[in-house]
């Protein structure tokens, strides 16, 4: 009997060995498939993770971008706005200028006396006169039409036209919506102009001519008319006012 309690108590204490080594191995099996399903869950945060900050880097850097390119054109806007205006502006002051004259040709450029000018001189007088004034009125308001187009709204970061359409910048809503009205006032102020001199140079001949009877004085203001013409063509053809800078 005394034999036999000592093998069974080693053999218990063989079972309980395998049974302790047996849940220490599944244990550990246990805790290293936790441990890889925890390094796997991690690598795939990480990943995301670096995804999702490549992804707002991208997105930061394409609003910066846009923000960037939208300070851009609202600058360039507000130059060639300023550019256009001035021009504009300047345009109606000479137009202002070429109206005053032509008014104080009507006002005192008097031809000599009914009877010694010719009825067809008194026509071409009258008719560039009345010529010379509708047209440089007419220059003043597709001026001042051209300005009232040429303006823009800021709003939300973008830039909205009175048109309420979309252009691709604003020198395309310029040519679209006021180059036509700017190009018709410079050419009814040119107009007018050469009819305010032509007035002019007809009141200041028949004057010379009849009065203080100069002979060939209608040919020498007829001569020097068409040189200031000849010489303001030439300049236009010379100086054009877009540069080649702003061209390309």
């Amino acid at each position: 009997m005394d034999a036999i309690g000592p093998a069974a108590s080693l053999c218990q204490a063989d079972v309980a060995f395998e049974t302790v080594t047996q849940a220490q191995s599944r244990l550990q099996h246990v805790s290293m498939r936790f441990a890889e399903q925890l390094f796997l869950e991690e690598q795939t945060l990480e990943d995301d993770l670096h995804h999702k900050s490549q992804q707002l880097a991208q997105t930061l850097h394409d609003l910066t971008l846009q923000h960037k390119q939208r300070i851009q054109r609202r600058e360039a806007a507000r130059d060639s706005w300023s550019r256009r205006n001035q021009m504009i502006q300047t345009l109606m002051v000479v137009d202002t200028l070429m109206f005053t004259g032509a008014t104080s040709i009507f006002a005192e450029g008097d031809l000599p006396a009914e009877g010694q000018t010719p009825i067809a001189v008194v026509y071409c007088h009258v008719i560039c006169l009345g010529l010379s004034t509708g047209l440089l009125l007419l220059s003043v308001w597709l001026a001042a039409v051209a300005q009232q187009r040429m303006g823009f709204t800021e709003r939300d970061g973008d830039i909205h036209y009175p048109c309420g359409g979309k252009h691709h910048n604003y020198d395309d809503y310029l040519e679209t919506h006021c180059a036509h009205f700017e190009q018709a006032a410079y050419a009814t102020f040119a107009v007018g102009s050469t009819f305010t001199l032509c007035s002019a140079a007809i009141s200041a001949a028949a004057r010379f001519a009849v009065q203080d009877a100069i002979p060939g004085v209608s040919v020498y203001a007829a001569v020097t008319c068409f040189s200031i013409l000849a010489s303001a063509a030439a300049a236009k053809l010379l100086w054009p006012p877009t540069s080649r800078m702003e061209g390309r």
